[in-house]
């Protein structure tokens, strides 16, 4: 997925000593209130002449079954829809399930109704769109013709059928021509070979070549990546299929989902970007070194591919990586919604240093109380008084607004305690990782930072 155009030159300009901090928000009720008392003093310093990176991330989300559809409470749906235009510089659609129906019940009959509103809803919340082009009619894989089969959604299709669904696919592109990108298909589904216990790679490298030489002849324009694999890991110690290679204190990622990146970067035949589905470290025998430091899994699949670029893979040298799906969870299910802000955010904090160029969040409408997968952005909008924000929406919003691609991104040191600390020019963006309140002094000015407290300040030269 290519860059998006940065802010100028000006948003990189070095600001003289004497930093004036001013707190522009206060993310999550956590940042203002807290039933425990300060503990010490964490120092947090910014070298303003000291550019470590850029940033590259676009940050948007997937829509899944409920969103905020035309359906839902009015007033519900109206505030779920102004937190878009806010927070999402991206919104994802499959073609069929997660809130889309049967794009072609039978062959040559096609039914857009569903995918048309939710195209129609992206555009309505002005941001860039993007179609997973996943999942199959039910006969393109077995079943028959006019049935659909929402349990079967899962089912990849025949090698027969593989032609007829690069024909719908091609369908969809032209049918919507000002979206741009396009992820072919969703976490490999259907192409698990039981076996040989591993993912068949060439099967889905087909499908996917098939996909991308037919959007490619009716929209030359169109962008297209995979493999949309899922980033399994294991504990730290594990061996059978952990993959040394890409591993840390959190542990090691499963090898076979490694090996279909390796498979499809030799034989496709041609990407625009590089899809991913990954964790921050939540591995197959639970967590190996807390859900923070799990966060250092969204960095290592990053390193990976560069390794992978200068090991003879062409393509990993210069393909922009977008997480398909990701997901950085706490590591108790029913954590509160500030906990899982302050990993969200530190995790996120961590993909845009690895140099990832898009996230994408699965589900941005959550339960009657926010809870998603595991945080979204609104509440439930199908009863009155939902589409209200969570405390990751601020945060969400922090990260398009303060570091959208292009920023500079300055060198922190911090010391004392357990604070993430992500700058820029004009913007410092604090994370507490610990239940207890914070005092930290930010480059010479003092302030408070709740349990799990996540916190935007503005940075800025007296008198400018």
């Amino acid at each position: 997925m290519p860059r998006h155009v940065g802010r100028g030159a000006a948003g990189h300009r070095s600001i003289p000593g004497g930093v004036l901090v001013v707190v522009v928000a206060s993310i999550g009720l956590a940042a203002l209130t807290s039933g425990h008392s300060d503990r010490g003093l964490v120092s947090v310093t910014t070298d303003a002449g000291r550019v470590v990176g850029t940033s590259r991330l676009a940050i948007g989300v997937t829509h899944a079954q409920h969103s905020a559809d035309a359906w839902g409470d009015p007033a519900a749906v109206a505030r779920a829809r102004r937190l878009l235009r806010e927070t999402a510089t991206l919104q994802n659609q499959h073609v069929m399930g997660f809130g889309a129906g049967n794009p072609e019940p039978s062959p040559g009959r096609f039914d857009w109704s569903s995918l048309d509103a939710r195209v129609a809803l992206m555009h309505a919340t002005d941001v860039t769109p993007v179609i997973t082009l996943c999942c199959a009619p039910d006969w393109m894989k077995g079943g028959w013709p006019g049935q659909t089969d929402w349990q079967r959604l899962a089912v990849a299709p025949a090698p027969v059928h593989v032609k007829d669904y690069a024909r719908l696919a091609a369908a969809v592109a032209q049918r919507y021509p000002d979206v741009k990108r396009f992820q072919v298909w969703n976490e490999m589904k259907g192409f698990w070979d039981r076996s040989a216990r591993r993912w068949d790679a060439a099967a889905y490298t087909r499908l996917y070549n098939a996909v991308y030489d037919a959007v490619k002849a009716v929209r030359p324009d169109a962008q297209l990546g995979g493999p949309y694999v899922v980033l399994d890991s294991w504990r730290a110690g594990e061996h059978k299929t952990r993959a040394t290679e890409a591993s840390g204190a959190w542990g090691g990622f499963d090898q076979r989902p490694l090996d279909v990146v390796r498979y499809w970067l030799a034989h496709a035949h041609g990407a625009d970007f590089i899809a991913l589905d990954g964790a921050n470290g939540r591995n197959k025998d639970g967590w190996a070194a807390g859900p923070f430091a799990g966060c250092d899994a969204f960095a290592a699949a990053a390193r990976w591919l560069r390794a992978l670029g200068r090991s003879g893979y062409l393509l990993a040298r210069t393909l922009p990586l977008v997480w398909s799906e990701w997901t950085a969870a706490p590591s108790a299910e029913h954590a509160g919604l500030n906990q899982s802000n302050a990993i969200m955010a530190s995790c996120m904090i961590t993909t845009l240093r690895s140099g990832a160029a898009a996230v994408l969040i699965w589900s941005p409408e959550g339960d009657r109380s926010g809870h998603g997968f595991p945080e979204a952005l609104w509440t439930s909008t199908a009863h009155a008084g939902g589409g209200r924000p969570t405390p990751w929406a601020a945060t969400q919003r922090a990260f398009r607004t303060a570091f959208p691609p292009g920023t500079a991104l300055l060198a922190t040191r911090v010391v004392g305690g357990p604070v993430d600390a992500l700058a820029s020019p004009r913007h410092l963006l604090l994370v507490n990782r610990s239940r207890v309140a914070r005092r930290v002094r930010a480059d010479g000015h003092e302030l408070r930072l709740g349990p799990w407290g996540v916190r935007l300040l503005a940075r800025g030269s007296p008198g400018a």
